[in-house]
């Protein structure tokens, strides 16, 4: 199961409900918790990264290899991200322009719009990008506790 399978579900704790309700009814048990998807289990992340070590990789390539649609996920939205950022002030200031130079109401309004689109997409794709960083931390930090257990 990999992370854009996953993208409606984490990022906007659509799990989260169901779990709540549960919990405001029952006493919440380890079988009211969903399954963790299989990518993410540390034998499966440990056993990932040992075949990538023995074909030759290093620590790090392996590391980058095994998380590289997190990767490509967090840079997509930070690229939005920057977009929107960089776009925002350009738009605000047509928009006073055209308030100012008292265009079509038309006019003013796509502008608002757009302001808000940009505003919007940079809000959301700020809040994907953090999630797809923090979900390669865990990788990274689960395979790495795996790694440290097993030599000693």
């Amino acid at each position: 199961e990999r992370v854009f399978a996953r993208l409606p579900v984490d990022p906007l704790f659509s799990w989260l409900g169901p779990l709540l309700r549960a919990g405001r009814k029952n006493k919440l048990s380890a079988d009211d918790l969903l399954e963790m998807p299989t990518g993410d289990k540390t034998a499966v992340l440990l056993e990932e990264f040992l075949q990538m070590r023995k074909q030759g990789l290093s620590v790090g390539a392996a590391f980058i290899r095994q998380n590289a649609s997190e990767f490509v996920g967090a840079g997509i939205f930070m690229m939005l991200w920057v977009s929107a950022q960089l776009l925002t002030p350009i738009v605000f200031r047509w928009l006073i322009e055209a308030v100012e130079d008292r265009y079509s109401g038309g006019t003013i309004l796509w502008l608002a719009i757009g302001l808000f689109a940009c505003t919007l997409t940079g809000g959301i794709a700020n809040q994907l990008q953090l999630h797809f960083s923090f979900h390669v931390g865990q990788r990274l930090r689960s395979t790495t506790i795996a790694l440290v257990f097993r030599k000693a």
